[in-house]
């Protein structure tokens, strides 16, 4: 098993973004919000929902802003 066999997705989604990006459709802050979630150091409301964490409650509120 070669490397390409074994890193063949990640291939594929850094060939499948480089294509978007030169066409011009690749919008780049969502990208970076898939890779790497919320960064920000904004503050957000307490999460009402016991099941959910802070970190994937703070991610809802700024995927909410897209």
């Amino acid at each position: 098993m070669g490397i390409f066999e074994a890193h063949k997705l990640v291939f594929a989604f850094q060939m499948t973004t480089m294509i978007m990006n030169g066409e011009l459709e690749l919008v780049r802050h969502e990208l970076d919000f898939f890779l790497k979630g919320n960064t920000s150091l904004e503050e957000v409301d307490k999460c009402p929902i016991a099941w959910l964490s802070e970190a994937s409650w703070k991610d809802a509120h700024k995927l909410d802003s897209f």
